[in-house]
């Protein structure tokens, strides 16, 4: 029994995909790569929202066979979407943390349209509310606190 780490983006059209039908997605993919051996446990890192993408996601298999890391990226890498990609797959030590417990911090990126005399303003504000939609309901989120 083996542990890897295997690091990927997902594209925009892949972000689509609900995260609660990621891991089924990643196990027909791996089905029909064919590799030596298979997948006992499939972790996934914290789950992005529904089209979201990132630099990174992270996703944790141990494998019942004994396959380098590289042949193992070879077989999967052709059954990924064609938007994404697999930045990087290493060998971890058994007794790794837990892939969730790996993550203290969260780094995000807002991007949307600013007007300049607002942005001129944000340094000077106290308090800066910013309405998250999601899972049908809002919530105020207060982007200095």
């Amino acid at each position: 029994m083996i542990r890897m780490r295997l690091r990927y983006t997902r594209g925009v059209e892949s972000a689509k995909t609900p995260a609660r039908e990621w891991p089924a997605w990643l196990r027909a993919s791996i089905h029909r790569a064919h590799p030596p051996g298979a997948p006992t446990r499939l972790t996934l890192g914290p789950p992005l929202g529904e089209g979201h993408t990132s630099l990174a996601e992270y996703l944790d298999l141990e494998w019942n066979a004994l396959i380098s890391a590289a042949e193992l990226a070879g077989c999967l890498a052709p059954h990924w979407p064609v938007d994404s990609r697999i930045l990087w797959l290493r060998r971890i030590p058994m007794m790794s943390r837990h892939l969730r417990a790996s993550f203290t911090a969260y780094w995000y990126t807002i991007r949307g349209e600013f007007f300049r005399d607002a942005a001129a303003r944000f340094p000077e504000t106290d308090s800066w509310p910013l309405m998250q939609q999601g899972k049908g309901r809002e919530r105020t989120l207060d982007l200095k606190k």
